[in-house]
């Protein structure tokens, strides 16, 4: 099985606050151009091979890639470019189940 996921999001700020000691808020200077790109990009491949009944086999490889591009321009397919380039994280893991009969094991024996 193969799963693709993407997420893409464009955050646009319209103020800036400062945090004062008390808790409350007190607005500060707009500055311009802050916006941001957020991009996540996974995908998992599982291989389950059962070898006997109620045992199996899991490959399972992860790709995951994710990027924040300040100042972005909200534009997706130029965002999704910048996404290439970004450093990659690859995860491998081998799963194994094996079902274990307790009553042949350890059952009374007729």
């Amino acid at each position: 099985m193969w799963r693709i996921r993407h997420y893409w999001n464009l955050i646009n700020y319209l103020d800036f606050y400062n945090l004062n000691q008390d808790g409350t808020l007190a607005k500060r200077d707009f500055l311009d151009g802050n916006n941001e790109n957020f991009n996540a990009f996974n995908s998992d491949f599982v291989f389950t091979y059962q070898f006997a009944p109620g045992s199996f086999i899991n490959l399972i490889w992860k790709n995951g890639l994710q990027e924040t591009q300040y100042q972005g321009t909200g534009n997706y397919v130029k965002s999704l470019r910048y996404l290439s380039d970004t450093p990659k994280a690859n995860q491998f893991a081998i799963k194994a189940i094996y079902y274990l009969d307790y009553n042949s094991w350890f059952g009374k024996k007729k």
